[in-house]
């Protein structure tokens, strides 16, 4: 089934290899490698197979470029347009988390001496109805008077809220000695030891340094 892309014209280079890529699997699984002359032919087809996945490679530049630049011009338009709104979010962003931040900071304060106050109320109230109990006992006519004040339950102040916006918390970090960082949360520089290894180095402490085998493609000289 052969996919059609409205930004793509179909070329007869192109319409060729529509044909010829959808059998290359088949035909690379049809093959096989037990002679050495099998193996040269296997150095053959592997160069076909480049050229055709070069050659795809090529056509792909080409209908892809003008795009990319084209996309390239809007984001860079874009970009210059929108950076003062996204300075202007973060300004104001930056200003309403300080205050927030101030708010909570008062708002838990409240809720720690109200938590110590509903304790102080509950004991006046068990106090209370005790004194009650007793005075009842002894046949004593009960006056709001005689017993004791318990204060009314503190209320703590609720987290601020604004009709546009909701707030989202996020735990971050920031790094203060990275000598005391848990080794499982450093990430290994794989181009630095790629870049070793093309030097020379072979041996690594923690890494086996091993050499992987790939066929490429002859360059032919005139």
């Amino acid at each position: 089934m052969t996919t059609t892309i409205p930004e793509i014209t179909v070329t007869p280079e192109l319409a060729k290899m529509q044909e010829i890529v959808p059998t290359l699997i088949d035909r690379a699984n049809a093959f096989e490698v037990d002679t050495d002359q099998q193996y040269e032919k296997g150095s053959q087809v592997l160069a076909y197979l480049k050229t055709q996945s070069t050659s795809l490679d090529k056509l792909r530049r080409h209908f892809k470029q003008p795009i990319l630049e084209s996309g390239r011009r809007i984001d860079a338009f874009f970009k210059e347009l929108t950076a003062p709104a996204k300075d202007a979010i973060f300004i104001v962003q930056d200003k309403m988390s300080v205050w927030y931040r101030v708010k909570e900071s008062e708002r838990r304060k409240a809720e720690e001496l109200a938590m110590i106050a509903e304790r102080d109320r509950m004991k006046a109230q068990m106090e209370r109805e005790r004194i009650q109990k007793d005075m009842e006992a002894q046949g004593v006519e009960v006056d709001e008077e005689d017993l004791p004040f318990v204060p009314e339950a503190v209320i703590v102040p609720e987290v601020i809220q604004a009709s546009s916006t909701n707030v989202r918390k996020t735990w971050s970090f920031t790094v203060m000695d990275e000598k005391k960082v848990p080794r499982i949360y450093l990430k290994l520089d794989e181009q630095a030891i790629k870049a070793s290894i093309r030097d020379g180095v072979r041996d690594i402490p923690g890494l086996e340094i091993f050499e992987e085998v790939s066929f490429v493609k002859k360059a032919h000289r005139a």
